[in-house]
């Protein structure tokens, strides 16, 4: 959590001009890990909805699962039934979820507020803007993929460097994804668009 977060920090100081030292990922995230730990905290408990639609489906998953298996009739109707809860729950925990995204920006120019505050916040600015940032995130998509594939083709050569290589790609590919959302929100801003 806390290095994600010094991470975005560093960013946001690079593309503001500020002073930027080797390792203040780690210090700024360490600093902050509490605050950070609120906030994922009080967004779970925002989320509660989507997550415990999630759990009900598994279990019913698991137990339509074993009537199926016990020859029951009725288990088809009760799998069909709780996988589109299934479906229904993460469609309705990225939407909400997505409200939130704003939490370390706003955390980073706010340190002294409230994690309530901040998500709040993050939800109030995100309100008819989460289709735009849904997509900003997945035009980093083709990278992933190119990550999955190096890591492939690396795995009948040198098998026990796949999962090395899958890290180091998405390790290196962190800093594109919040540098590129972080200039897309600035270039906003200058114009206007988003505050």
């Amino acid at each position: 959590f806390g290095f994600s977060y010094g991470l975005l920090a560093s960013m946001i100081k690079l593309s503001r001009t500020e002073k930027v030292d080797l390792m203040d990922f780690v210090t700024i995230g360490l600093k902050n890990i509490l605050k950070i730990i609120k906030i994922y905290l009080v967004m779970i408990l925002k989320l509660w909805l989507p997550i415990v639609l999630y759990f009900a489906a598994a279990v019913l998953i698991g137990i339509s699962a074993f009537t199926v298996a016990t020859g029951d009739s009725n288990g088809i109707i009760y799998l069909i039934v709780s996988c589109i809860l299934l479906i229904v729950s993460c469609i309705l925990f990225i939407v909400k979820s997505l409200l939130y995204s704003l939490q370390f920006y706003l955390l980073y120019d706010n340190p002294n507020a409230k994690a309530g505050e901040i998500l709040n916040k993050s939800a109030e600015l995100m309100k008819g803007k989460r289709i735009k940032y849904l997509l900003t995130e997945l035009s980093f998509l083709g990278w992933v993929f190119l990550i999955l594939f190096a890591s492939i083709i690396a795995a009948p050569i040198l098998p026990f460097l796949t999962p090395i290589l899958m890290i180091v790609g998405i390790i290196m590919l962190s800093p594109v994804i919040v540098g590129g959302i972080v200039v897309k929100k600035k270039k906003k801003s200058s114009r206007g668009e988003m505050k």
